[in-house]
C-alpha cells in the first residue's frame, strides 16, 4: 500500500467520489482550498468572501477573498471601489473593488462585533469586537486609535452628525466620533439592540430585556429623555433592530422567536411571516434597507439562518419587497453581514472549500486537475466515467455564477443541481444547471454507453420541468421532499424528467437501458413496508412505468441504499443496518463475520448503536437475489459508507467503525481514530468469502474505487485534521501467512497493544504443532516455539502457546510511546499515537508486517475462559480468587468488605527490570499505571488510593494480580440466596462519570 498525493492537497480537503476509467486512471472529485491545478479547465477558485449586487440580487459581482474569512463589510460612500472588511485577525482595505486586500489594523481573537463608517465623513471609521478593543480611524483606515470604552456593538448616525452608539449590556453615545462618550439610561434592563432613526435627527431607539420580558423605548432628544413604546419580544429583547431610512415609522426587529415589523412607530407589531430567526446576535445587522429609488415601496434584504423559505442551507440572503410578508428566492450561503450604499448591497460570507476534479495516472501522477464552481457553495456528490473515458460530475450549488455553457433546465430556485461533463483530456464538454423554484439536491449519477447522463436527487419544488408520459409528472407531497430523475442527452438537453414519489439515493443503468433506482421509505406501487425500509425499484428505459421492485428486508433506518453494478448483469445494493437483532437478507453460503469476545473499542457492554452493513446482489433483469450478506461490526458503521464493484463482481466497501471488525490480510489491525476509524473491506464476487479487510491510518469513511487491474483505491483523511490523499491497495494479496487479528489474550480487546502484555496472534497460513507452556511455565518463555517467532518492530516476543492459526505471545517491554490521547479516552484516540509493526515467522517464512496501534496501558481482565476468551452477550465470569484463596463462583461468593483478586495483562511497561516472558519470583509491586476499580468512587475531598497491583510468583511476568475491595451497595444480577453477579472493570482514575472502563468487564459473585 502506498499513498498517492494530489498536488497541494490541503488539510481542509475532502474526497466525495472516485471512479476509474477503462485505462486504469483514477478520477477524483471533492473539495479543497489548496489545489495545484494542471491542464485545468478552471485554473482558479471562484469562491468569494465579499460580493456586491447592483440589481437587488439578480446578479452578483465577486469582490475577492481577503486573507481570511471576514464578518463585516462597509463600502466607502464616496468611492465605492474602496471597501473595508473585518475578520478575526484584523481589518482589511481594498482600493480596487476587491482585487487586492491589505491589512490596515491587527487584533487577536474572534471578531464578534461591528464595523461602521460615518456617512457624513467617509474618512471616519469605527470597529468593535467582543474579544478585542473598540477602535476608530479618521484618515480612511490608515491609522487607528483605541477608544476607552469597549463594547462590541457600534452604530454610526445615518444622519451624518458624527455620532456613535455603542453598547454591550449598557448604552453610550459619542457625539464626536469616539473622542468622548456619555452613558445613556433607557428604562428597562440590559441593552440588547439600539438604533438611530435615519430621517429624524436626535431620535434613538433602545431595546432592553429584564427577566423574560423585552421592552422598546425611544428618545427624541439624543437620549436625554425616554418614552416606552410596545415590544413583541416575548422571551428577551430584540436581538436586532433597525429603522427604515425611507419610512421612519417602519421598524423591523428580530426577537428570539421571530422577526417582527411595525408600520406605526412601534405602537403595534406583526410577525414577518416570510422571515425566520437570523444569524448570530453578536454579528452585524442582518438587514439592509432598500431605497424607493431602487425598488418601488422600498423593502429590505435579510440574512436568515432558518425560516419558511430557508429550509436547506445556513444563513441565506433574500430580498423582500414588503418587509417580510413575502420573500424572494434565498441566495448565497453562510452570509455573515451586509450593508447598503445607494442601490448596491454588499455581503460577506464564510468561505467554504471549492470543488475540484482531478485525473491521476496509475502511478499517482496528475494528468489534469481543475477547480469547479462559482462564488458560493458548490457541493460535488457523485462522479462516474463512461465507456469512452468521459467524466461526469454532479452535485448541487447555490452559486449565482456557476460556470455553465448549456441552457438551464427548469426555473431558478434556492439551489440547483449541476452536471459537468469532461472529455478524457480534461476539457469541459458541457456544464448545465437544473432544478425548480424551491430546493433541489443531487444524490447520485450514472451514464450509459451512448453518452447520456442520469441524475437523481431530492426536491421540494413542485415545478420541475417534467415531460409527458413519464412515471410521475406531479409532486404529491406527503413528505416535503421527493425523489426525481432527469436524463440528459450528450448535448446536455433534458430527455426526460420525472418525480419518483419516494426518496432516491442511487441509480445504475441496466444492459438494455433499465433504470434501477434505490431509495428509502415506501416504494411507489409496492405495498407499504412494515416500518422504515430500503428498496430497489426498476423503471423502463423511458422512465414511463415501473417494471419491478423489492424491499431489502429489515434494512431501514441507516445509510443507503447505494447501488453499483458488475459486468454480469447484476446490481449490488449496500446500506447500513440499525436493526438489532438484524433482519437483513442473508443467504446460505454468504460470508458471516465472527463474533468477537471484546466489544466496541474492547468493551462488550459499551454498545454505540448500529449493527453493520448489508450487501445484497440482485439480477438486474428481475431483481432476484443472487446473494445476501450481513457484515456485522461491534461498533457499527459510522458516517456514510461507500461502495465500488469491480468488473468481476467483487464488492469493495469503505466505512468508519471502531473495534470488533473482522480483518483479512490487513495493513493495520486496530482502530486508529476510535469509533471513527476508517476501514476498507472487499467481499468476493460470490459473497462467500472476505478477500481483504483492514483498518486505515485515517479517520472517517474513505471513498473507494476499483481499478480494472483489481487494485483498490481509498480516498482518506489522515487523522481528524491532517491531509487528505488516496491510498492504493495492490491487486495482489500476500501469499502464505496472514495476520488477521492481534488481541489481548485475556479480554479479546483488539484495539491496541501495550508493552509487555500477552496477545493472541490469529490468522491463516501457519499450522505449527500445538504446544502450551502455560501461565506458570517451568522456565522462562522462549523467543521461538515449534518454529514460530513473533517480532514487534523487530524485537522478539516470548512465545507461550502455538497452534493452528493462533499463537499467544508476550510483547516486548518497550514499544513506541503513546503520545497523543490519554488512555482513558481511547474512543477519541488520534492517528499518530504510535504503531508497532508485527510479523509472524513460521519455519523461516515471514508474514507481511501488519501495524497495530500502541497504547501506554490497556488492561485485559482474565475470564474463566482463560487464554481463549469467548463471546458473551453481557460480560463473562471472571477468573477471580476470594480473600480466603477460594475460587470465586456462585457457591463461593465474596463477602462485602472482603478483597478479591483479579488477573490482568496489558498493564504496560512496569520498570526497567521487567521482562514479560520471565517467570516472576516474587509478588513485587511494579511501576505500572495506577488503576482503580469501577467499584471505587471519588467524593469531594476524598481521592481513594489506587488498587494494589503485583506480579504473581510462579506466573509469567506479563500477568499481574489486582486486589479489589468489595464495597457495600454493589449492583448486579440476583442469582439466588442473596448472591449477586456483579460486573467490575478497571479505570485510570476513580469513577467520576468515567465510562467506559479501560478494561473488559468481568462478573464477580458477591454476597
Amino acid at each position: 500500500m502506498r499513498r498517492l498525493n494530489f498536488a497541494s492537497f490541503g488539510d481542509d480537503a475532502a474526497i466525495t467520489a472516485m471512479a476509474t476509467d477503462p485505462d486504469g486512471n483514477l478520477i477524483v472529485t471533492g473539495t479543497t482550498s489548496n489545489l495545484q491545478t494542471r491542464n485545468a479547465a478552471q485554473p482558479a477558485s471562484l469562491e468569494a468572501g465579499v460580493l456586491r449586487s447592483d440589481d437587488l440580487g439578480k446578479t452578483w459581482t465577486r469582490l475577492g477573498r481577503p486573507p481570511e474569512d471576514v464578518k463585516g463589510v462597509v463600502p466607502d460612500p464616496v468611492y465605492p471601489q474602496i471597501l473595508f472588511a473585518a475578520g478575526d485577525k484584523g481589518i482589511y482595505k481594498t482600493v480596487d473593488a476587491g482585487q487586492n486586500w491589505r491589512k490596515v489594523y491587527s487584533w487577536t481573537g474572534q471578531f464578534i462585533g461591528a464595523l461602521t463608517i460615518d456617512p457624513g465623513n467617509h474618512l471616519r471609521l469605527a470597529a468593535a469586537s467582543y474579544y478585542g478593543p473598540f477602535v476608530r480611524s479618521v484618515d480612511g483606515g490608515e491609522t487607528w486609535t483605541t477608544i476607552a470604552a469597549s463594547p462590541y456593538h457600534v452604530a454610526a448616525d445615518p444622519n451624518g452628525s458624527g455620532g456613535l452608539l455603542a453598547w454591550d449590556t449598557s448604552l453610550s453615545i459619542s457625539r464626536d466620533w469616539g473622542v468622548s462618550f456619555e452613558k445613556l439610561s433607557p428604562p428597562g434592563g440590559a441593552i440588547t439592540a439600539a438604533s438611530f432613526s435615519p430621517m429624524r435627527p436626535g431620535w434613538i431607539y433602545a431595546a432592553t430585556t429584564a427577566a423574560s420580558a423585552g421592552t422598546l423605548s425611544v428618545s427624541k432628544d439624543s437620549g436625554v429623555t425616554w418614552t416606552h413604546t410596545s415590544s413583541p419580544a416575548r422571551y428577551t429583547g430584540f436581538l436586532y433592530f433597525a429603522v427604515d431610512p425611507n419610512q421612519p415609522d417602519t421598524l423591523v426587529g428580530m426577537a428570539s422567536d421571530a422577526t417582527y415589523r411595525s408600520t406605526d412607530g412601534g405602537a403595534s407589531w406583526a410577525k414577518a411571516s416570510a422571515l425566520g430567526v437570523g444569524i448570530s446576535p453578536y454579528q452585524p445587522l442582518p438587514y439592509a434597507y432598500v431605497g424607493r429609488q431602487c425598488s418601488a415601496g422600498g423593502g429590505l434584504f435579510v440574512a436568515q439562518s432558518h425560516g419558511p423559505r430557508f429550509p436547506t442551507f445556513a444563513a441565506q440572503l433574500a430580498f423582500s419587497q414588503d418587509y417580510g410578508t413575502t420573500s424572494g428566492v434565498p441566495q448565497l450561503t453562510y452570509v455573515t453581514s451586509m450593508s447598503m450604499i445607494g442601490c448596491s448591497v454588499y455581503v460577506t460570507r464564510g468561505t467554504t472549500p471549492q470543488p475540484f476534479v482531478a485525473k491521476l495516472a496509475a502511478d499517482g501522477s496528475t494528468l489534469w486537475a481543475t477547480y469547479l464552481g462559482g462564488s458560493d457553495m458548490d457541493v460535488p456528490v457523485a462522479l462516474t466515467v463512461d465507456s469512452k473515458g468521459a467524466v461526469y460530475v454532479a452535485g448541487h450549488t447555490t452559486s449565482p455564477d456557476f460556470p455553465v455553457d448549456a441552457p438551464r433546465i427548469g426555473p431558478r430556485g434556492v439551489s440547483s443541481v449541476f452536471v459537468v461533463k469532461y472529455a478524457p483530456g480534461g476539457a469541459v464538454s458541457y456544464s448545465v444547471l437544473a432544478g425548480g423554484s424551491s430546493g433541489v439536491m443531487a444524490s447520485a449519477l450514472a451514464a450509459d454507453d451512448g453518452g447520456n447522463a442520469y441524475i437523481i436527487g431530492s426536491t421540494d419544488s413542485t415545478d420541475l420541468p417534467t415531460t409527458p408520459g413519464v412515471f410521475k409528472t406531479t409532486l404529491e407531497i406527503t413528505d416535503p421532499w421527493s425523489g426525481f430523475l432527469t436524463k440528459l442527452s450528450p448535448s446536455a438537453s433534458a430527455v426526460f424528467t420525472t418525480y419518483l414519489g419516494a426518496s432516491a439515493t442511487s441509480i445504475v443503468i441496466g444492459p438494455t437501458g433499465e433504470l434501477v433506482i434505490s431509495g428509502t421509505g415506501s416504494a411507489p406501487f409496492l405495498a407499504s413496508p412494515n416500518g422504515a425500509a430500503h428498496f430497489v425499484m426498476e423503471l423502463d428505459s423511458a422512465a414511463a412505468r415501473m417494471v419491478g421492485g423489492v424491499y431489502l428486508s429489515g434494512t431501514g433506518g441507516g445509510y443507503g441504499p447505494f447501488l453499483a453494478k458488475d459486468n454480469s448483469g447484476n446490481a449490488v445494493a449496500m446500506g447500513s443496518v440499525y436493526v438489532y437483532p438484524p433482519t437483513a437478507v442473508v443467504t446460505p453460503g454468504a460470508y458471516t463475520p465472527p463474533d468477537f469476545a471484546s466489544g466496541c473499542m474492547g468493551i462488550k457492554t459499551n454498545y454505540y448503536g448500529g449493527t453493520g452493513l448489508y450487501v445484497t446482489k440482485l439480477r438486474i433483469s428481475d431483481l432476484k437475489t443472487v446473494y445476501g450478506a450481513l457484515l456485522t461490526m461491534t461498533c457499527g458503521p459510522q458516517y456514510q459508507p461507500t461502495m465500488s464493484v469491480d468488473a468481476h463482481g467483487a464488492v469493495a466497501l469503505g466505512f468508519a467503525t471502531g473495534g470488533g471488525l473482522a480483518l483479512r490480510n490487513p495493513f493495520l489491525t486496530g482502530a486508529a481514530c476510535g469509533i471513527n476509524s476508517g476501514a476498507v473491506m472487499r467481499l468476493s464476487a460470490d459473497g462467500g468469502s472476505l478477500d481483504f479487510a483492514s483498518y486505515l491510518d485515517a479517520c472517517y469513511s474513505p471513498v473507494v474505487a476499483s481499478a480494472p487491474d483489481g487494485s483498490l483505491y481509498a480516498g482518506a483523511k489522515h487523522g481528524y485534521s491532517g491531509p487528505t490523499g488516496v491510498l492504493r491497495i495492490p491487486a495482489t494479496t500476500p501469499s502464505g501467512i496472514s495476520i488477521d487479528r492481534i488481541s489481548n489474550a485475556f479480554s479479546g480487546d483488539a484495539s491496541a497493544v501495550a508493552p509487555g502484555g500477552l496477545y493472541a496472534i490469529e490468522g491463516t497460513g501457519f499450522a505449527p504443532p500445538t504446544a502450551d507452556l502455560g501461565l506458570a511455565p517451568s522456565r522462562d518463555l522462549p523467543a521461538e516455539l515449534n518454529g514460530v517467532r513473533v517480532t514487534f518492530n523487530g524485537a522478539p516476543g516470548s512465545i507461550l502457546r502455538t497452534g493452528t492459526g493462533r499463537v499467544i505471545v508476550a510483547a516486548p517491554p518497550e514499544l513506541p510511546a503513546e503520545d497523543a490521547a490519554s488512555p482513558q479516552n481511547r474512543s477519541r484516540r488520534k492517528v499518530g499515537a504510535g504503531f508497532t509493526a508485527v510479523r509472524l515467522i513460521y519455519n523461516g517464512v515471514a508474514s507481511e508486517p501488519v501495524w497495530a496501534p500502541v497504547t501506554k496501558s490497556l488492561p485485559g481482565l482474565m475470564t474463566k475462559d482463560g487464554l481463549t476468551p469467548m463471546d458473551d452477550d453481557g460480560y463473562a465470569t471472571g477468573a477471580v480468587r476470594n480473600q480466603d484463596g477460594s475460587v470465586n463462583d456462585i457457591d463461593h461468593p465474596a463477602p462485602v468488605g472482603s478483597t478479591v483478586t483479579l488477573m490482568a495483562t496489558g498493564l504496560g511497561s512496569a520498570g526497567p527490570s521487567f521482562s514479560p516472558g520471565t517467570v516472576a519470583q516474587a509478588a513485587g509491586q511494579p511501576a505500572a499505571t495506577a488503576l482503580y476499580s469501577t467499584w471505587t468512587r471519588a467524593t469531594p475531598g476524598y481521592y481513594p488510593p489506587a488498587e494494589t497491583v503485583t506480579w504473581v510468583p510462579g506466573l509469567v511476568s506479563a500477568v499481574f494480580q489486582i486486589q479489589v475491595h468489595v464495597p457495600s451497595g454493589v449492583s448486579g444480577t440476583d442469582v439466588g440466596n442473596g448472591v449477586k453477579l456483579a460486573p467490575v472493570g478497571v479505570l485510570f482514575q476513580p469513577q467520576l462519570y468515567v465510562y467506559p472502563s479501560v478494561s473488559n468487564v468481568v462478573g464477580v459473585y458477591v454476597k
